[in-house]
């Protein structure tokens, strides 16, 4: 417990010294809590973790939006209108999981992770662009068999990104496993 006492400095002739006597405060010690620096890590690592299930999700619906884009090409002779919209859902999804990705690749830079920050670039700036790319030439390639292939390897490049992600997930836990065994001694 603790009871803080103030005291000022008044002199006698007018009634001093002043003192005050706080409420006692009791404080319980829990000796099993995590110190600040293990809650500040755990707070990052929960904050990355959602981060990269969201960017998961977003390349998840991406590569739906690309299956039905590939239906539509192949049904018609020229682009629709329905493809059109998953094309523009599809740019929008990717745009949101290169978000993440960057978000991810941000935190982890220059740290123990220096390594996984490197792959979610890579991922966000390599194997999501390349999907992008190959999605941009949907609707301007003229055959409808060379458009169905176009968004067929644009799908191949997400579940690709997809695949990465996860290891990623993996890489992070390799590496924290690693990061606990280390501080534990």
């Amino acid at each position: 417990s603790v009871q803080l006492q103030v005291k000022d400095n008044r002199p006698p002739d007018y009634d001093g010294p002043g003192i005050g006597v706080s409420e006692t405060l009791i404080i319980h010690i829990d000796r099993n809590a995590k110190s600040l620096a293990d809650q500040a890590i755990e707070n990052k690592r929960k904050e990355l973790r959602e981060n990269l299930r969201e960017a998961k999700e977003a390349l998840q619906r991406t590569r739906d939006d690309m299956r039905r884009v590939e239906q539509e090409v192949n049904r018609e002779e020229e682009i629709n209108s329905k493809a059109r919209e998953e094309l523009k859902e599809f740019s929008e999804r990717t745009e949101a999981a290169r978000d993440k990705l960057d978000e991810v690749a941000a935190a982890l830079n220059d740290s123990i992770f220096q390594e996984e920050a490197d792959k979610a670039r890579e991922v966000a700036n390599e194997t999501i662009a390349e999907a992008r790319d190959k999605a941009d030439l949907v609707p301007v390639t003229d055959g409808k068999k060379e458009r169905a292939e176009e968004a067929r390897e644009s799908r191949q490049k997400v579940e690709e990104a997809i695949r990465e992600v996860d290891e990623l997930a993996k890489a992070m836990d390799k590496a924290e496993e690693d990061y606990r065994t280390i501080s534990e001694f």
